[in-house]
């Protein structure tokens, strides 16, 4: 008998174990808490303030203002403006975008350029 330069011919008297069979049903597994420290009850966070904007946030002169009903001089905003008038000289219902003032001082702290109307 001739035997060939293959490869050895494996042995077949040594038997592979059988591995172990698979589970047939699902068991759940639910650990049992170990101690853990007790947490301090969380602080609440302070709300959020909600800003609330003034005039004075974008005018800083907004102090200086009076109502048509308070107020004895004025003039426009418009800065084109060139002159100011008192509560009784009825031409400054002609104007628009009215300002009024209480003081000349005030009006003319805001307004430097104004003139009194001719």
């Amino acid at each position: 008998m001739a035997v060939g330069g293959c490869s050895a011919t494996p042995s077949f008297d040594q038997l592979t174990p059988r591995p172990p069979p698979l589970p047939t049903r699902v068991v759940v597994v639910t650990a049992t808490p170990g101690t853990t420290p007790t947490r301090n009850p969380a602080t609440p966070a302070p709300a959020a303030a909600r800003r609330v904007f003034t005039t004075a946030d974008f005018d800083p002169y907004a102090a200086l203002y009076a109502t048509e009903r308070d107020g004895i001089y004025v003039t426009t905003r418009n800065p084109r403006g060139r002159y100011y008038y008192k509560w009784d000289d009825r031409r400054w219902t002609t104007i628009g975008d009215r300002v009024w003032f209480r003081s000349l001082e005030d009006l003319l702290t805001v307004f430097p350029d104004r003139q009194p109307a001719p």
